[in-house]
């Protein structure tokens, strides 16, 4: 598991009000539909990434398809770390 993977299922977890295992969220999984995030639990979700990671977030169109899908939200915040210029160890 990379760093990136690791410190975002971490936020996730975090944030979530049922208890799962970091192995129960793949690839594929929806943060909405499979996870139950609601809208308060995206907003949290998504402050705790640019905190813990130093990016923005702007694009409110993207934002769903990106909670929709964690394998897009872990590639998002790799390639925005990787334009910024910044390191995710």
């Amino acid at each position: 598991m990379n760093t990136v993977d690791k410190r975002l299922k971490s936020i996730i977890l975090n944030t979530m009000r049922i208890g799962i295992d970091l192995e129960d969220i793949e690839e594929d999984t929806d943060l909405i539909n499979d996870l139950l995030f609601d809208s308060i639990q995206v907003l949290r979700l998504i402050s705790s990434i640019e905190d813990e990671f130093a990016i923005v977030i702007e694009n409110e169109d993207s934002l769903v398809e990106l909670v929709q899908n964690y394998g897009l939200l872990r590639e998002f915040i790799e390639k925005t770390v990787a334009v910024a210029g910044g390191t995710v160890c």
